[in-house]
C-alpha cells in the first residue's frame, strides 16, 4: 500500500527526496486490523490455544486484531457475531484517524468472502470520508493463517501505531 501511495505522489509531480520524506514518516503510522471466521486457524498458527479456539468458534466469538508496532498480533476486542466485528473494525478505524478530514486509502483483504468485504466497505464508507477503498483477495500465505472468512483493513492514520495504543489500549 505504502509503494502504491508513493507512486502516486510522485506521479502527482512531487520529488523522490519528497515522496521518500513522506515514505518514512507513514511507515510509522500503517495500520492492519483484521477479523477472522474460524478461530482453529489461529490456534493452527500457534496464535490461541485449542479450548479458547473450540469455545470461541462455539460462541461466535469474532477477534479484532491488529499487527503491533513490534510485530506481534494484539487481540484489540472480541465481540460475537460478523456484524458486530464489522462495526468494531469500523470503530478501530475512526479512532485511528481522529482529527483528520480524510483518509486518503484504504484497502481491504478478504478470504473468500466478497459480500462482506463489500459490505464492510459500504459501512465505512457512509461513516468516513476516503479517497479510495480497493477490495482484494487475501494471498495464499496469509490467508492459509486466517482461514476463509478473514476480513482485513489496511490503512494509513493520522497518529503513529504507538500513539494510538497508548492513547487507546495503555
Amino acid at each position: 500500500m505504502l509503494a502504491t501511495l508513493a507512486a502516486k505522489r510522485r506521479a502527482q509531480g512531487h520529488s523522490i527526496g519528497e515522496v521518500a520524506e513522506w515514505v518514512e514518516g507513514a511507515r510509522h503510522r500503517c495500520f492492519s486490523l483484521f477479523t477472522v471466521d474460524d478461530l482453529m486457524y489461529l490456534h493452527r498458527g500457534g496464535r490461541l490455544s485449542r479450548l479458547s479456539a473450540v469455545a470461541g468458534t462455539a460462541l461466535g466469538v469474532k477477534p479484532v486484531l491488529n499487527i503491533a508496532p513490534d510485530g506481534s498480533l494484539k487481540i484489540k476486542e472480541k465481540v460475537r457475531g460478523r456484524k458486530a466485528a464489522s462495526q468494531l473494525l469500523l470503530q478501530q478505524i475512526k479512532r485511528s484517524v481522529e482529527g483528520a478530514d480524510r483518509l486518503e486509502a484504504l484497502w481491504i483483504a478478504h478470504t473468500d468472502c466478497e459480500e462482506e468485504a463489500e459490505a464492510l466497505k459500504g459501512l465505512i464508507e457512509s461513516a468516513l470520508p476516503i479517497d479510495e477503498i480497493a477490495i482484494h483477495m487475501m494471498g495464499p500465505l496469509i490467508g492459509a493463517h486466517v482461514g476463509p472468512g478473514a476480513l482485513t483493513a489496511h490503512f494509513v492514520a493520522e497518529i503513529p501505531r504507538e500513539a494510538y495504543e497508548a492513547k487507546f489500549y495503555s
